[in-house]
């Protein structure tokens, strides 16, 4: 590689561990992402903000910041001041960044949070091991992909308050674990997606204990600062002056606006995938900048650029907890997002018994989606860590179970990657505040033996309650057993699994139901909201007498009979 002697501009006093310089060359385009700084120094202090003795030595990478003016032909380096030599190489690769990994055409993902799934060491805390111990359970589900919630270090249970982004919380294990379960749920076809918070950092990040000493300190522009609080999100530093953070006091929000903030991102996101994480989910992605959408657009588009200059098949699915319309024009920069309103859609059209406008609106959002990018995946769910869980919507106890066989049939009937959320699948209750939201994984009839974390006391979790995998997995009935064999229905039937679905007009008062559809197959899917059992003539359905029943098994001749909070699976002959 040819060496280039660079000039060299000083911008003195904004960042700690060295200088700020802006490295100025020709060889940078629109479409090099990702360009790697060499150097013979074998020992360099930071770059970027991050230790280098926490990557292999003499490389590091860095990226150009297109947001920022004037910038094209630029990189923002900061490193000792003794390095007289620089190396520099553009990284162009022709990848359309619209594209979705063709993975995700037959996906459905497995939220885990790690403290709560499986503790190997008995030390009452879930971690990784745990995981890597139980993929043929994970797998037995017929799911291909995990979501891990947060494993970087931080100073909270749940881990959204990282102070360390280069690192695995010690109470979950350590690197050489992450990378064993990574290649261990390889080998068995499971794609891992690492939760990764990138909007805020914890108070006790190192860059924000720096940065609050005082209006020049190291790291300052690193984070949002004002001298008057805009709203109930500022807060009072003890300089006088307020810094912005949108979801809690310990959560300082960082400043995207700084380029090595940006450079910083990328750094850490590349690092994991580097180390063979096949993805990302994004917390809180729509908050990057809450008064300049447009510019959190153009943030995570160029982020996914290096993404996919990094790993052209990397997953990214964002949190955007917000209405479909805001929503939409992030399919511009993610493959999937989250579908918060048809959770609520599903949830109320199976807890009110009635048809809610579901296949009205699912149109509706999916067209919006399709105009922003052809390649949309949507990420349909039933409830996540933040929200009460499933089971917990369905009031009547005895009709609880089959509401939520009807619930998950409907799921796995939509368009896109579900997304469990662990213990949906064997019936686990859970309230509010969120710790009872995130109890143990239930393993066992009587909450006891290997596995099972014991990180709180439990409040929704029983012993001998009928739900738990022990009680479950020998029970045909059961709805473990029952997600099992609705997965398998979806994978083996890819009309399940597109978006063309469309109402289908029943006579019958309790009985609602929609079709999918595609140029060879049409499978009518049913439900029964009624207290009694229902009959209803094929001829109605199919204007024929005979068709299969793919959920029994089954071929059924002039009627099909749905039992009270009932579904069928109808395929014609």
């Amino acid at each position: 590689m040819k060496k280039i002697i660079l000039a060299v501009y000083m911008m003195v006093g904004i960042v700690a561990f060295g200088e700020i310089v802006w490295v100025k060359t020709d060889k940078i385009t629109e479409d090099s992402a990702k360009i790697i700084f060499e150097t013979d120094k074998n020992e360099i202090g930071y770059i970027n903000g991050l230790k280098i003795d926490e990557v292999p030595k003499k490389s590091h990478y860095f990226y150009l910041d297109n947001l920022v003016p004037n910038s094209l032909n630029k990189v923002l380096i900061k490193a000792d001041e003794d390095i007289k030599t620089i190396e520099i190489k553009t990284t162009i690769k022709n990848i359309d960044y619209s594209k979705t990994p063709d993975f995700l055409n037959n996906a459905i993902f497995y939220e885990i949070f790690v403290r709560a799934f499986a503790d190997s060491n008995n030390d009452g805390i879930g971690d990784l091991n745990g995981i890597t111990e139980n993929l043929d359970y994970i797998k037995s589900l017929g799911v291909n992909g995990i979501w891990l919630m947060p494993i970087n270090s931080s100073p909270s249970y749940h881990g959204y308050d990282v102070t360390d982004y280069y690192s695995i919380n010690k109470e979950y294990g350590d690197l050489d674990d992450f990378k064993n379960l990574i290649k261990e749920a390889h080998k068995k076809g499971i794609k891992i997606l690492m939760d990764l918070v990138l909007n805020h950092t914890s108070s006790k990040h190192p860059y924000f204990k720096l940065a609050r000493k005082s209006k020049k300190a190291p790291y300052r522009d690193w984070y949002v600062w004002n001298d008057k609080p805009k709203s109930s999100e500022w807060y009072k530093n003890n300089d006088g002056e307020f810094y912005y953070s949108a979801f809690w006091s310990e959560m300082p929000d960082l400043n995207y606006h700084n380029p090595l903030v940006v450079s910083e991102a990328k750094n850490i996101s590349d690092y994991w995938l580097n180390m063979g994480v096949d993805g990302f989910r994004l917390d809180a992605a729509k908050h990057i900048d809450d008064t300049d959408s447009k510019f959190t657009h153009e943030f995570w588009y160029s982020w996914r650029k290096s993404i996919k200059n990094t790993n052209k098949n990397a997953i990214i699915v964002a949190e955007n907890w917000t209405n479909s319309n805001e929503i939409a024009p992030y399919y511009k920069e993610f493959d999937m997002n989250f579908n918060f309103d048809l959770s609520k859609m599903m949830i109320d059209t199976i807890s009110r018994k009635k048809d809610m406008g579901l296949v009205d609106f699912i149109n509706g959002i999916y067209k919006e989606y399709k105009m922003q990018n052809p390649n949309f995946v949507d990420a349909p769910f039933l409830t996540n860590h933040d929200m009460k869980r499933i089971m917990n919507h369905f009031i009547i106890k005895k009709y609880r179970d089959l509401q939520m066989k009807q619930i998950s049939t409907m799921l796995f009937t939509m368009g896109g990657v579900p997304f469990i959320y662990y213990g949906e699948e064997i019936g686990q209750r859970g309230n509010k505040p969120d710790e009872h939201i995130r109890e143990p994984f239930d393993w066992y009839k009587n909450m006891t033996g290997q596995y099972m974390a014991k990180w709180i006391t439990p409040k929704d979790i029983k012993a001998d309650d009928g739900v738990s995998v022990e009680e479950e997995k020998d029970i045909k009935s059961s709805l473990l057993n029952h997600y099992k064999k609705m997965i398998k229905l979806r994978n083996k039937y890819k009309v399940l699994r597109n978006y063309n679905i469309s109402s289908i007009n029943l006579k019958e008062r309790k009985i609602y139901g929609y079709i999918k559809s595609d140029n060879k197959e049409k499978i009518i899917i049913l439900f029964n909201f009624g207290r009694k059992n229902a009959e209803i003539k094929l001829e109605d359905l199919f204007k024929e007498n005979e068709c299969y029943d793919l959920y029994n098994n089954k071929k059924l001749i002039k009627k099909v009979e749905i039992p009270k909070y009932g579904f069928a699976i109808l395929k014609k002959e």
